[in-house]
């Protein structure tokens, strides 16, 4: 999080082209595991995830006010994070020219 920090304090284009590269290798990764998810389709794999049997047991009912306190704390801060991340590359499009 410093790390993020000290890149927006350089600037906007500064920071955008420190930004571009886990933005270009995030986008390679993504649309590798698409291509490779075709690829196995293709060739005839079943494509079925090594923990698809798991079932899944609810535990809302334990949690009571606290837990659904630290759970709605937990997504506001997933949202935050994710939303960071993303208005710091948005703000440095002009640096991916």
């Amino acid at each position: 999080m410093i790390l993020v920090v000290l890149l927006n304090l350089r600037g906007v284009r500064e920071s955008g082209v420190a930004f571009a590269i886990p933005s270009y290798a995030f986008m390679v990764g993504v649309i590798g595991m698409i291509l490779f998810g075709v690829w196995r389709i293709a060739s005839g794999h079943e494509v079925i995830a090594s923990s698809a049997q798991y079932e899944i047991e609810p535990a809302l009912g334990n949690l009571g006010v606290i837990g659904l306190l630290f759970l709605g704390m937990r997504a506001f801060a997933s949202g935050c994070t994710a939303l960071t991340g993303v208005e710091a590359i948005s703000n440095g499009v002009p640096a991916f020219r």
